[in-house]
């Protein structure tokens, strides 16, 4: 057995033993207890998965639940969605507005995209973490956008996690 075979094994175990039911994900079934984990995901459809040579992370259970809800045809991680999200998003508020973004504000909404990519959300707290508070934290970020800038939030946080 190989390390991640056996790694794989006493997770499962370990799952099974805290109360978890531990499935397959042609055999899911997300009634079967309070806690219901699938097994390789990535691994079980692989026409159906979207970037599984990448680097998953937590916030690829939304993804994941959306698939096992029939929300979504296709596996796809999420930080690749909340790109895709951000591209129509910005491209409608530009249109919506006299002027566009500037590049400064663009790369800052950029940041903030990526941190939603990575955590589900963003919010004034978020500008304390490295990445965000490395470039000048909330007190650029409110100097780029002002008054504006909890809206944005808001609506990034709606618009590119839904």
């Amino acid at each position: 057995m190989t390390p991640e075979a056996k790694a794989r094994q006493t997770i499962d175990e370990r799952l099974v033993a805290a109360g978890w039911s531990v499935q397959d994900m042609k055999a899911l079934n997300l009634g079967a207890g309070v806690g219901v984990a699938v097994r390789e995901y990535a691994r079980v459809q692989a026409t159906q998965v979207k970037g599984s040579d990448r680097k998953r992370q937590l916030t690829d259970l939304v993804s994941l639940v959306r698939f096992c809800l029939g929300m979504d045809d296709e596996l796809k991680p999420f930080a690749d969605e909340v790109d895709k999200r951000f591209q129509a998003w910005i491209w409608r508020h530009n249109a919506q507005r006299g002027t566009a973004f500037t590049p400064e504000q663009t790369d800052w909404l950029r940041l903030m995209k990526e941190h939603i990519a990575s955590s589900c959300s963003i919010s004034r707290g978020d500008f304390d973490y490295a990445e965000l508070a490395d470039k000048g934290g909330l007190q650029k970020a409110w100097g780029l956008f002002g008054k504006d800038l909890d809206g944005l939030m808001d609506e990034m946080n709606v618009e590119l996690v839904a």
